[in-house]
């Protein structure tokens, strides 16, 4: 099952990237401006895209200091099955946190996973922008 791979390193600590991944001022700052957002563990995350009929159903199966898991549960249905991951830790090169980024599990020759690595790598753009700046940047807005 191929998986998207992404690393990324931002400036700040790991307390504030946690925050952008599990926090409603976090991930309306760097994903989409429109999300329900659950307390913790267990909850669903569910973002919104103005061009997606529903939306996205994301079980929230570890937040911590040095991992975040999102397990998709019914949309999008090409994502079921597969699993979102944020892997936190120091970066060894500069100071702030390196973000190890996969979202794996997609089937063999998914025609949707191009555009959802493509998306991802803007996504993960605007994460770092965010958590060094604090500056709200969501990639999906109305």
């Amino acid at each position: 099952m191929p998986d998207i791979v992404m690393q990324v390193d931002s400036a700040a600590n790991r307390a504030t990237v946690r925050e952008a991944l599990t926090t409603h001022p976090g991930i309306t700052g760097w994903w989409t401006e429109q999300a329900e957002v659950p307390a913790g563990i267990g909850g669903l995350l569910k973002p919104s895209f103005v061009e997606a009929p529903v939306p996205f159903d994301l079980l929230v199966k570890e937040a911590d200091d040095t991992r975040v898991i999102w397990q998709p549960q019914s949309f999008p249905p090409h994502w079921v099955g597969t699993e979102i991951r944020f892997e936190l830790s120091d970066n060894p090169d500069a100071p702030g946190t390196r973000v190890l980024f996969t979202h794996a599990g997609f089937a063999e020759g998914d025609p949707g996973m191009p555009s959802a690595a493509y998306t991802w790598g803007q996504t993960l753009a605007r994460l770092k922008g965010y958590t060094e700046t604090g500056k709200s940047q969501p990639y999906f807005v109305r």
